[in-house]
């Protein structure tokens, strides 16, 4: 094996905090008048409280100086003015490629590109190949990645290109009605070394194509080194049940919004910590959702994106309704500098029993131990925002669950035991549910 480089990019992915604080200081001071010209948005949230680029010195003032924004602020926006990029857009119309997310919730978000953006979003991506995976090793030339991107995104060239710059081969498969058997050709006819970004219920799908082969998932991966999966927090029950089942080690990986760009990906260290790639690119911050204000490393925040090395739409201080929590050590054993958060759930789905607080994440969990619902699916029925029970619906596959009682006894145990409420459970077949929404079931429904 050829001994390559550490890091794809190790001068910035290993300079000392200080000196990467001080590159992002004069980074996103260089941005601030560019922005505040150029953003309808921005110029009329600073506006609002009084402030201009110019009362910006210093990375201290801009965490305690500068509004956040928020997907709320740019859906108004848009529904007031016709502006599709919702006051975000700071280059000129033209020359741009502008990707565009599902829409599942209203009207879609469309976020734009020039070239320069995309070279930061492919120098972006190549990092987090290149470092997640087994040990010091991720993704290197000459080896070949299976990635899936989400159809609806838009966002195969800088996924595919990402891969080719560093001299790998890329095969790129959706999420659509095709995508699975797509996989398993794939996986059959080439050595595959590593698969990302591959969302969980996709693997359930994955599974019974595969059966159709006479083949099962170990054999599908038998060559590949390991898995990296997104959409959803990657709970230890499934992540052990997944690695077991595989074979191969199964790693936490995804991306924050689209108007954002941002890249995480666990290395061979620590798992549960995910590495944000790129910070002498974006700036990651972990706030007090009511503030705005940083919080302490190991403290519950607000994930709050600065993606100043874009030239299309510079967002500053997006708070993304991600919840986090920082890793107080600042830097990993394999010497990468990135801030590393643990993803806890959505602000918007916290959940209040009882007096309690629990993220969907937990349930989630409770869900995940439970070896006939593999696949995880579930709903949290909030039809108002404190609740004395928790209510669950619960998808299953009639040909795995004998005894509908039993499971009710032994998940309502699970949930009990680990959460300390009281729960509620209904179940639907698992078809039924996914049947809108197959690889990604909302979490939380009123009824």
């Amino acid at each position: 094996m050829a001994a390559w480089r550490k890091y794809w990019n190790e001068r910035a992915e290993t300079m000392s905090v200080d000196e990467l604080r001080t590159v992002q200081e004069r980074r996103i001071l260089s941005k601030l008048d560019y922005v505040y010209r150029n953003s309808g948005l921005h110029r009329k949230v600073w506006d609002a409280v009084g402030l201009e680029p110019g009362d910006v010195k210093s990375l201290e003032d801009f965490q305690r100086k500068v509004p956040c924004i928020d997907k709320e602020m740019v859906r108004r926006y848009r529904e007031e003015t016709g502006d599709p990029f919702g006051g975000l857009l700071c280059a000129p119309p033209q020359g741009l490629y502008v990707a565009q997310s599902s829409g599942t919730t209203g009207v879609p978000t469309f976020v734009p590109f020039t070239k320069r953006d995309l070279d930061v979003w492919i120098e972006t991506w190549a990092r987090a190949y290149w470092a997640l995976g087994d040990d010091e090793e991720g993704a290197r030339p000459g080896e070949t990645l299976l990635v899936q991107y989400a159809s609806f995104h838009s966002y195969a060239r800088p996924h595919a290109q990402s891969v080719v710059e560093f001299g790998a081969n890329a095969l790129i498969v959706g999420t659509d009605s095709f995508a699975t058997t797509q996989v398993v050709h794939y996986l059959r006819h080439f050595n595959v070394d590593r698969c990302y970004f591959l969302v969980a219920p996709f693997i359930e799908d994955l599974r019974s194509v595969a059966k159709q082969f006479g083949l099962t998932l170990r054999d599908l991966f038998a060559k590949t080194k390991c898995i990296g999966i997104a959409g959803e927090v990657i709970t230890p029950g499934f992540r052990r049940r997944l690695e077991e089942e595989i074979g191969t080690r199964v790693f936490d990986t995804g991306g924050s919004i689209p108007e954002l760009g941002t890249l995480w990906s666990e290395c061979g260290e620590k798992r549960g910590f995910v590495h944000m790639h790129g910070q002498d690119l974006y700036l990651s911050e972990v706030t007090d959702p009511a503030t705005g204000k940083p919080v302490a490393p190991g403290e519950v925040g607000e994930h709050t994106v600065t993606n100043f090395a874009m030239e299309a739409m510079p967002c500053l201080r997006y708070a993304t309704d991600d919840l986090v929590v920082a890793d107080p050590e600042p830097i990993c054993p394999y010497g990468r500098n990135s801030i590393r958060l643990k993803f806890l759930g959505r602000e918007a789905e916290l959940l209040r029993v009882s007096g309690k607080s629990l993220f969907v994440s937990q349930v989630k969990a409770c869900v995940e131990e439970m070896a006939d619902l593999r696949e995880g699916v579930f709903q949290v029925i909030r039809p108002q925002p404190e609740m004395s029970t928790l209510r669950l619906r619960v998808g299953y596959e009639p040909a795995r669950v004998h005894d509908l009682e039993d499971l009710r006894r032994r998940l309502c145990l699970e949930v009990q035991s680990k959460l300390g409420v009281e729960v509620s459970l209904e179940f639907a077949l698992l078809a039924e549910l996914t049947k809108l929404h197959p690889y990604k079931v909302p979490r939380v429904s009123k009824e």
